[in-house]
């Protein structure tokens, strides 16, 4: 009885213990910017012990996003290279001592240059991890995406220069917009350093003024603006 006991929780301990250790893993992550956007994003290898190469091979759809550079991270680049024709890219970075934990051997520049809503994946193809002493490393890969969204609009107005009592007519821009039919736009500022005389509509587009209405006493303008024509 007392050895069917002892070998009833050993098992138990075997099987609760091995789970907790993670494997390693390789991930690239998920991605969404807008058309003609560049953006920044890592290669982690997460959960590793003694990494002193790293080779990974990544491919993606070259029509929706390419890659502009492979930047050094927390390993030595060694090699490195980027097809943009045929969607892939190369890299093999490496550390002597060799690392432990998470690691972020290259960082990735993408540039979308697709469409809105055009989207692919950012596939780990192949890989080969390489500890201090030689031995290779199994890993699980975490693919990655790519997707293009919808350009955020922006209001601007630019930054103005002036000496006391000139008067300078400056733009308001709108950009990135689709479809826009009319807008209201309000605008704060210190009444004691600037006064708004005056809104008009902008030349080259059909947008005009419809009403506006400047408060210099507290320093608040609101204008409304119409799409006249289509």
């Amino acid at each position: 009885m007392t050895n069917q006991i002892i070998r009833i929780c050993l098992i138990l301990l075997v099987f609760f213990i091995i789970p907790l250790v993670s494997a390693t893993t390789i991930s690239i992550d998920d991605i969404a910017v807008g058309s003609g956007c560049t953006i920044i994003s890592p290669v982690l290898i997460s959960n590793t012990t003694s990494l002193s190469a790293s080779e990974i091979n990544i491919t993606y759809d070259s029509s929706v996003v390419h890659i502009n550079d492979i930047i050094q991270g927390d390993m030595d680049l060694f090699a490195c290279n980027i097809n943009n024709e045929l969607g892939w890219a190369y890299m093999n970075a490496i550390n002597v001592s060799g690392l432990y934990g998470d690691v972020i051997p290259v960082y990735l520049s993408f540039t979308a240059i697709g469409e809105t809503n055009d989207t692919c994946r950012l596939n780990i193809t192949d890989a080969n991890l390489i500890t201090a002493d030689y031995q290779s490393i199994p890993y699980n890969v975490h693919n990655g995406s790519f997707t293009i969204t919808p350009s955020r609009t922006v209001v601007s107005i630019e930054d103005i220069i002036a000496s006391p009592g000139d008067i300078i007519t400056s733009p308001i821009m709108v950009r990135n917009v689709d479809d826009l039919g009319s807008g209201v736009i309000a605008i704060s500022y210190d009444p004691m350093v600037v006064h708004v005389i005056n809104v008009t509509s902008g030349n080259g587009n059909a947008l005009m003024v419809q009403d506006w209405n400047a408060d210099n006493s507290i320093g608040n303008v609101l204008a409304s603006v119409l799409l006249t024509t289509k």
